[in-house]
């Protein structure tokens, strides 16, 4: 069995192999793939690293993609690991913040939670 990490950026290269058409044409417009389905997948792994059947370490480690700021902070043992996890979450706010102002679609609601992180 892949551990949560390994499902999550499993999921993405299967992801980007099945959609490999709609790729090209979004890389022709100037856009990646993960472009996609971004947030798609930044909510699942939210959802992921709040499961409590998971290892805390594996749930921190999923945080630190999506910038849950509160799961990243139980799997902290030293101030520099706390530093780096609000760093992290603050700049993670930042480019979702500006990927949306210049990407005009329909995205999937993040928490409330994650845009206070900034």
């Amino acid at each position: 069995m892949l551990n949560p990490s390994s499902r999550i950026l499993g999921g993405l290269t299967v992801l980007s192999h099945s959609k490999a058409s709609h790729t090209v044409a979004l890389r022709s417009q100037g856009f990646d793939w993960w472009f996609v389905c971004r947030d798609l997948w930044k909510m699942c792994a939210w959802r992921m690293s709040e499961d409590p059947r998971l290892p805390l370490f594996a749930r921190a480690t999923i945080a630190a993609h999506c910038g849950n700021l509160k799961v990243i902070l139980m799997g902290c043992t030293t101030w520099a690991d706390v530093l780096w996890g609000h760093l992290r979450c603050v700049v993670d706010v930042r480019v979702e913040r500006e990927i949306r102002s210049q990407i005009h679609r329909t995205y999937i609601d993040m928490p409330e939670e994650y845009w206070q992180n900034e």
